[in-house]
C-alpha cells in the first residue's frame, strides 16, 4: 500500500496539478490474546504490549516453563496465554492548496462568519462594505439592523436604494428607514457633492438653520449640477413621495397606533407606487369615504382637478351622505368650490421641489397633472369635467350623477338625496330633476306603484298622468282623500312652483274631469275636503 500511495502521489504531481499533495502515514498496533480472538471479548489481565521482542533470558524462562509443564501437567508451571499484535496502517492522501485573502473571505461570509470575515478584510484592505451588506440582505428591516448594518456601509448611492427599494414589517421602522434615506439626501450631502465641494462647509446644524429662500440663493449660484447631485435630488423627490405616502396611509388607517396594529408592508409597497389618482378611483369603488377624503386633505393638488370623476365612482349603493363634504358647491360670491375641506400637507415646500432644482435635474414642474390623464381616455364622457370647471359643469355633473344612481341601483332616495344636497350647497338648475325624483319617490315608496317605474318614464309623462297614477290605488275606498291630500296636494304645490299662473289650478279641472267619468264618489270627497281646509 505505501509503494501504491507513493506511487499515485508521483503521478499527481507530475501531471502538474496546482495544489501540493502529501502523503500521511499514520500506524497503530493493537495487541490480543489467542481465546480473545476466538471469542471477540478481551480475557482478564490482558495488557497491550508494544512492538518490542522479549529478552533472551525471558524467552528462556518460557522454554522451560514449557517443558516443565509437558512432563509434569502442573497447573504452577503452565505458561500464559500468549498474545498477538495487530498493525494498522492507514494512508491519506492530503492536497495542499493556497488560497488568496479574497477567496478566504469569501467562504467565511459564505459559512456565516461575519466577525471573522471582518477581521480578514480589515487586515486585508478587502471591502467590508460586503459584510454589512451580506448582513443587511439576511435580516429583516428593523431599527437595530438599520444602526448595525446599513448605516455602516460606505458606498452612499447603495444605502438610498435600499432606503427606496425596502420596508420594514412595522410602521416606525418604515419610516425611520425613509428618514435615513432623506438625511442621505440632505442640502448638505448635495451641496458636498459639488464640483468644488463648496457644500462641505454646511453642517446639519448649518442646515436646520437656512431657510427656503436662503437654500435657493445658495443653489443659484450653481451652473450647474453634478451627475451625484443629479441623482441625489432625484432619489429625493421619490423618497418625499414614499414619506408623504406613508404618511396618508398611518392617516387612512387611524392614526400612529392604529397604524403600528394594522401596518400591511406589502400593500404599502404596492401603494407608495401608485398613481394617486388611481388610488383615490380604488377607494372610492371600495366606497371607502374617509380614505377618499384623506387623499384629497393631503393631495388636494394632484386630485383635486379630477373631483368630479373621482366622485362618480362611488357605488350607486353608497348613501352620498357618507361623502356629502366631498361634494361641490357654489360660495356666497357665486364661486365654484369643488370640495368643503381645507388643505393639509404632510410637510413644507422642500428644497429640492424648487424651480431651479427641477431644472437641473430635469423634472417637469407639471408631472402631477397628468396623473389623471387616464381617466378621460377610459372614459371620454368625463372630459367636460375637466378643470376649469365652471357652475354649469357642476349642474350637469348633479344631474347625470343622480340620473346613473337612479339607473343602475334603482335607489330613488339615493338618487333624491344627491340633488337635495347639491340644491343645499347652491348649486342652481336642479329644480325639475328634483321634482321629477320626487314624484318617483312618491309613487315607488308611497304609492306602492309598480316598482319598474324609473325616472325616464316619469319625465315622459304629462302632469295628469302622473296624478292619476299616485291616486290610483285609493279610489272609490273610504281612506281615497287622506291619501289624495298626503300625496296628490304636494305634486300640485310643485307644479304651480314649476310653472306658475293657474297651472295648478288648470291639472286639477282636468284630473276632476277625469275622474268624474268613473267615480263620481271620490270627486264629490274632494270638493268636501277643498271646502273645509282648501287644502286642493
Amino acid at each position: 500500500p505505501l509503494r501504491f500511495a507513493h506511487k499515485l502521489c508521483s503521478q499527481l504531481m507530475s501531471a502538474q496539478f496546482s495544489p501540493a499533495w502529501e502523503v500521511h502515514c499514520d500506524t497503530s498496533v493493537f495487541s490480543y490474546s489467542r481465546l480473545s480472538s476466538l471469542t471477540g471479548e478481551p480475557l482478564a489481565g490482558e495488557e497491550e504490549e508494544g512492538g518490542e521482542e522479549g529478552t533472551g533470558l525471558s524467552q528462556t524462562y518460557m522454554v522451560l516453563r514449557h517443558m516443565l509443564y509437558s512432563l509434569t501437567e502442573n497447573e504452577n508451571f503452565r505458561p500464559p496465554v500468549m498474545k498477538g499484535r495487530r498493525k494498522v496502517i492507514k494512508y491519506s492522501l492530503l492536497c495542499l492548496k493556497s488560497v488568496t485573502p479574497q477567496e478566504c473571505y469569501e467562504r467565511k461570509m459564505f459559512k456565516e462568519e461575519y466577525g471573522e470575515a471582518l477581521v480578514l478584510a480589515k487586515q486585508y484592505g478587502l471591502d467590508c462594505d460586503l459584510v454589512y451588506q451580506r448582513q443587511w440582505y439576511n435580516n429583516p428591516v428593523t431599527i437595530a439592523t438599520i444602526q448595525d448594518y446599513l448605516s455602516k456601509v460606505s458606498k452612499e448611492e447603495w444605502v438610498i436604494q435600499e432606503c427606496m427599494n425596502r420596508a420594514a414589517r412595522d410602521y416606525e421602522t418604515t419610516r425611520e428607514l425613509l428618514q435615513y434615506g432623506l438625511v442621505k439626501t440632505s442640502f448638505r450631502e448635495v451641496m458636498a457633492c459639488g464640483p468644488e465641494g463648496s457644500g462641505s462647509r454646511y453642517d446639519e446644524e448649518r442646515e436646520g438653520e437656512l431657510t427656503l429662500e436662503a437654500m435657493e440663493t445658495e443653489l443659484t449660484k450653481c451652473e450647474r449640477f453634478t451627475a451625484q447631485q443629479t441623482k441625489l435630488c432625484q432619489y429625493r423627490h421619490v423618497l418625499l413621495s414614499y414619506m408623504d405616502s406613508l404618511l396618508t396611509y398611518e392617516a387612512i388607517l387611524g392614526g400612529p397606533i392604529a397604524a403600528d396594529e394594522h401596518f400591511d408592508d406589502e400593500f404599502f409597497i404596492n401603494f407608495r407606487s401608485k398613481n394617486l389618482v388611481q388610488a383615490a378611483i380604488e377607494y372610492a369603488q371600495e366606497g371607502n369615504g374617509r380614505a377618499v377624503e384623506i387623499l384629497f386633505t393631503h393631495h388636494g393638488h394632484i386630485i383635486l382637478p379630477h373631483s368630479l370623476p373621482v366622485l362618480s365612482n362611488f357605488p350607486e349603493t353608497t348613501s352620498v351622505k357618507s361623502y356629502k363634504s366631498l361634494l361641490p358647491y357654489i360660495d356666497g360670491d357665486g364661486g365654484v368650490v369643488l370640495m368643503d375641506l381645507e388643505q393639509e400637507p404632510h410637510r413644507a415646500h422642500d428644497w429640492s421641489e424648487l424651480p431651479i432644482v427641477r431644472q437641473h435635474c430635469l423634472i417637469p414642474m407639471d408631472a402631477h397633472l397628468h396623473l389623471g390623464k387616464f381617466l378621460y381616455e377610459e372614459t371620454p364622457v368625463w372630459k367636460k369635467y375637466q378643470a376649469p370647471v365652471t357652475s354649469d359643469v357642476i349642474t350637469t355633473w348633479y344631474q347625470e350623477r343622480a340620473r346613473e344612481i337612479e339607473q343602475y341601483s334603482g335607489l330613488v332616495d339615493n338618487a333624491l338625496a344627491l340633488v337635495e344636497l347639491g340644491i343645499d350647497n347652491g348649486i342652481k338648475g336642479l329644480d325639475l330633476i328634483h321634482h321629477h325624483l320626487k314624484t318617483l319617490y312618491t309613487l315607488v315608496y308611497q304609492c306602492n306603484c309598480n316598482s319598474t317605474v324609473t325616472l325616464s318614464q316619469v319625465e315622459s309623462m304629462s302632469d295628469l298622468e302622473k296624478l292619476n297614477l299616485m291616486t290610483k290605488e285609493g279610489r272609490g275606498s273610504p281612506t281615497f282623500i287622506t291619501t289624495f291630500v298626503q300625496m296628490a296636494a304636494p305634486f300640485l304645490s310643485r307644479v304651480e312652483e314649476m310653472e306658475g299662473g293657474q297651472a295648478r289650478r288648470q291639472l286639477l279641472e282636468q284630473y276632476m274631469v277625469s275622474l268624474a267619468k268613473d267615480d263620481l264618489v271620490s270627486c264629490q270627497a274632494i270638493f268636501q275636503q277643498s271646502a273645509k281646509k282648501q287644502v286642493v
